[in-house]
């Protein structure tokens, strides 16, 4: 799509989305793989960059558009916020004119609406190189029969883990998704997949931003919380 323009495939500047927290993130496994999938078509290694914040920009003087690489783009907070840091970068060397792509394994219309609002307001524009069936919505459709056990086991687990500070009730933002990846499992996904409790052992496992179990201080809440939703637990 972007070679449909005239930009050849050594002009394309490949950014690898960080974690927001600094830790390995699920786009260096998607900028691996991609690396691994199109070296054979002239994509070098100088051309994926893994780290935005400690990249030189003033290297970008030859690229002639920017593609930035995700495994999912849930809420769009996170490539959002990657996609402004860069631009502010280009900012400094006036490139920030330069075409911007993203691209992802599994997307929400949602989260693509939020980024463009987003950067529409700041005058720019990102265009997306997904196809249809890469977007992803509610596992289940809202309110259906499947839908509502659910909504009680996440409240469940919700309440549980509410000392830890964080809701994931339904999956990050109520996102309510059913994707997990063999290196990962995103937080936009129903916490019953990912979250352990004491009475939830996960079928997917979450490596980073895992809610960490109650401390023996926080138990008396636990077990007040627990046994205020008994009646839930025994009629689901």
């Amino acid at each position: 799509k972007i070679q449909q323009i005239g930009i050849n495939i050594d002009e394309i500047l490949f950014i690898t989305v960080e974690s927001t927290n600094g830790i390995k993130s699920g786009g260096e496994h998607v900028s691996a793989d991609f690396y691994k999938r199109n070296k054979k078509y002239g994509i070098t290694k100088e051309q994926i960059i893994t780290s935005f914040s400690k990249y030189d920009f003033s290297k970008t003087s030859n690229y002639k558009a920017i593609v930035f690489l995700d495994d999912i783009v849930g809420s769009g907070y996170t490539i959002r916020k990657a996609i402004k840091m860069v631009i502010e970068k280009l900012k400094i060397f006036s490139k920030d004119n330069i075409p911007l792509y993203c691209m992802c394994l599994i997307a929400t219309k949602r989260g693509v609406r939020h980024v463009n609002s987003k950067l529409k307001k700041d005058g720019y524009k990102v265009i997306w190189l997904v196809q249809e069936k890469w977007y992803a919505d509610h596992v289940f459709k809202k309110n259906s029969p499947q839908y509502m056990v659910f909504e009680k086991y996440e409240k469940l687990i919700d309440d549980y883990m509410k000392v830890s500070g964080k809701s994931y009730f339904m999956g990050f933002e109520k996102a309510a998704l059913g994707v997990a990846f063999h290196y990962n499992t995103p937080n936009n996904t129903l916490s019953t997949f990912w979250i352990e409790t004491n009475t939830n052992k996960p079928i997917f496992r979450r490596d980073g931003n895992q809610p960490k179990r109650p401390h023996i201080d926080n138990l008396k809440k636990i077990k007040k919380i627990t046994d205020e939703n008994a009646y839930s637990l025994a009629v689901i």
